[in-house]
């Protein structure tokens, strides 16, 4: 199967084998077993192209929106014990986590690499990255 995501969306339903969301391959390796926060879910790695992705793909439109129409906006209250949405509270909040994440970062980074950095949220972590990098955009 073909994986193009500008013409063709797919759930891991249609296919129980991890398959590369960039360029099809079924060669994946498992790269952890959970995310931040503990939630359970694949982490896999293309072993064709490199690409990182989550798995099982979870694409449905309504359930994506009503992440964001639930809960998104409370995730740092939850998580951090926030009582506001004040985005220098938030970034404040997450500097540790971000030093700590770079640090993770920091062996693979080269001469000349942009970073781009998608959900930054209040741009902790790219604040920590940008004096290493050419570019950082979030």
């Amino acid at each position: 199967m073909s994986a193009n995501l500008n013409s063709q969306s797919y759930t891991s339903e249609e296919s129980e084998i991890p398959q590369c969301v960039l360029c099809g391959s079924q060669e994946t390796g498992l790269r952890a077993d959970r995310l931040r926060y503990g939630e359970i879910r694949d982490v896999r790695e293309c072993r064709q192209c490199g690409l990182v992705f989550l798995w099982p793909i979870e694409h449905p439109k309504a359930k994506i929106a009503d992440f964001y129409k639930q809960g998104f906006r409370d995730l740092p209250r939850q998580v951090f014990g926030l009582d506001t949405h004040d985005p220098h509270r938030i970034y404040n909040a997450r500097l540790g986590q971000a030093n700590r994440r770079f640090q993770l970062v920091k062996p693979y980074i080269k001469k000349g690499m942009s970073l781009l950095e998608v959900g930054c949220s209040a741009g902790s972590f790219l604040s920590v990255a940008k004096p290493h990098f050419d570019q950082c955009t979030g």
